[in-house]
Parts: C-alpha cells; sequence; structure tokens
C-alpha cells in the first residue's frame, strides 16, 4: 500500500546535500511492509529545512510490536547489526496503562522510538537520532502484523544526489515519494566489474538481483580500446545484470523501484579508491 498526501507550500528550503529550491511540495506518505518478515526499506521526501538528515522521531510505525519487530542498521562495511529501533505506538502505551490500572496517557512518555531490550522493555530512547536521507534498514517484523509506517516532508522538485561515502555496504533507499525505474538513475564512479547494487529477498535476505551501472565515460573507454570512435558503444549506457567477467548480461533500465526500497550496496572499488559513488535521482515533482 502505497497511500501520498501533498500540500503546496511557499516555504524556502536551504539544500544540504539537496537540491531543493524555492516554493516547493510538501506532505506524507504511508507506506506497508504487506507482512513480509525483512523488507529492506527507508523513509521518503526530503526535510522541509533542507537538512541532509531528519529525526527518527520524524517516522511514526502503526502496529509495530517491540517484542518482536524492529529495523536494523547495519554497518556499512560490515553489514552487522549496529542497531535495533522499534517503535512504541500510543495505542501500547495505553493498553499497558490499563494493564497496570493507570488513566489513559499516564505512559505517553513512552510513544517512540526505543532500542528495545530482551523482554521488549523500552532500554534507550532513540526519536532525536539523526538519520541520514537515503539510509535504509533492514527489517526484521517477526509478529507479520503488516506494520505502516508514515513519512513526511519536501518533495525534491530538482535532481537529487547520494553518496556512498566510500564504503564497501551501506544500505540506500530510493527517498524519493514516486515510483521510478532504473533508467532514471544514474551513478557516478561505479565499476561493473565490482559495484553492485544488491537487491535481498524480503522474507530470507538472500540476494535475488545485483544491478551494475555501465557510464558513457566507461562505454567510450571500451571503444577506444577497440579502435571504434566515441558514442560507438553508447547502447551500453545504463543499468545490467553483470557478468562473471564484468561483461553486461541483461539489461535492467526496466526494473521499477519503489518508493522507500532499499538495495545493499557492494563497492569493491571503494575499498581500493577510498572514493565515494554518487547516486543521481530525477526531481519527484515539476515546479
Amino acid at each position: 500500500m502505497n497511500k501520498l498526501m501533498i500540500a503546496a507550500s511557499a516555504a524556502l528550503c536551504a539544500a544540504v546535500g539537496f537540491a531543493v529550491e524555492s516554493s516547493n511540495i510538501v506532505g506524507y506518505q504511508q507506506l506497508n511492509t504487506d507482512a513480509k518478515l525483512s523488507p529492506s526499506m527507508g523513509a521518503t521526501f526530503v526535510p522541509v529545512s533542507g537538512a541532509a538528515s531528519y529525526k527518527l522521531g520524524d517516522v511514526v510505525a502503526k502496529d509495530m510490536d517491540p517484542d518482536t519487530d524492529c529495523l536494523q542498521v547495519l554497518d556499512p562495511d560490515t553489514t552487522a547489526a549496529t542497531a535495533l529501533y522499534s517503535y512504541f505506538s500510543k495505542e501500547l502505551a495505553d493498553a499497558l496503562a490499563e494493564e497496570d490500572g493507570e488513566p489513559e496517557g499516564a505512559y505517553d512518555e513512552l510513544i517512540g522510538w526505543w532500542d528495545m531490550g530482551k523482554a521488549g522493555e523500552p532500554e534507550n530512547y532513540r526519536s532525536n537520532t539523526s538519520i541520514t536521507v537515503g539510509q535504509g534498514f533492514l527489517g526484521l517484523f517477526m509478529s507479520a502484523e503488516d506494520v505502516t509506517f508514515t513519512y513526511n516532508g519536501s518533495v525534491p522538485m530538482t535532481s537529487t544526489s547520494l553518496s556512498t561515502g566510500a564504503k564497501l555496504s551501506p544500505t540506500l533507499c530510493n527517498y524519493l515519494p514516486i515510483q521510478v525505474t532504473l533508467s532514471q538513475l544514474t551513478a557516478d564512479g561505479m565499476d561493473p566489474d565490482t559495484d553492485c547494487l544488491q537487491v535481498l529477498d524480503p522474507t530470507s535476505t538472500a540476494a535475488t538481483a545485483l544491478y551494475s551501472y555501465f557510464s558513457k565515460e566507461l562505454a567510450d573507454e571500451l571503444a577506444e580500446e577497440d579502435g571504434e570512435p566515441e558514442g560507438a558503444y553508447d547502447e551500453l549506457i545504463g543499468w545490467w545484470d553483470m557478468g562473471k567477467a564484468g561483461e553486461p548480461e541483461n539489461y535492467r533500465g526496466g526494473v521499477t523501484v519503489a518508493p522507500g526500497a532499499a538495495f545493499l550496496g557492494l563497492f569493491m572499488s571503494s575499498t581500493g579508491s577510498g572514493e565515494a559513488i554518487q547516486f543521481n535521482f530525477p526531481a519527484a515533482a515539476s515546479k
């Protein structure tokens, strides 16, 4: 389920890391887990302030069980889970208050995001934690509920970009509140021999697809090596399933990427060069 509500706003945004300009569109969007065990996901929109990060508390979750459900933050170098965030809802707080014979609202201070203990007890309040726009999470929803996340912010009206920070395996998401195709995205500095975006199965977390980008620069380099004129291999430009020898096998530009959908990166070229890869996203709305 994808519910998007937008409204015109005259707010001015001074972009930090994102090219959001003058009169923009703001709104909110609700995205569901579809009762999947481990979807790869992230927040949509960019902050109205133009900041490069948002607060975890800006995201609201419905039907999330803190005993069994969480968002896992994966280390961008090792992919180990470094943090587990779960949401304590108003409904749950009031249910606990009723169990304890307290009035409605007595436990409202629990509402928000927490590191949850082994017994489902909130340990450390995390709603003030900053999350970089475009950072993805690996969900873990053992309750099998169809959890709903509500995101809000500004709709990018110009192209924007997302950097890997020269990390080996960052989790990256489509932060636009619209579906895009891979053909609408470009990548700077991506080596198809060593770098790819991995699609993880939402039940098993196994990699089911590996996408890599063939750039104009690389196509022209190959043409020059073969004694061909510039532009001779332009048909290679775009997203592909890459073979074992770094050869493009199946063109994947038509693959759709839902709002909030995330990939697990694998950028082995960055470990050697120390250079970040940049992904370029289209505008999500027209001025």
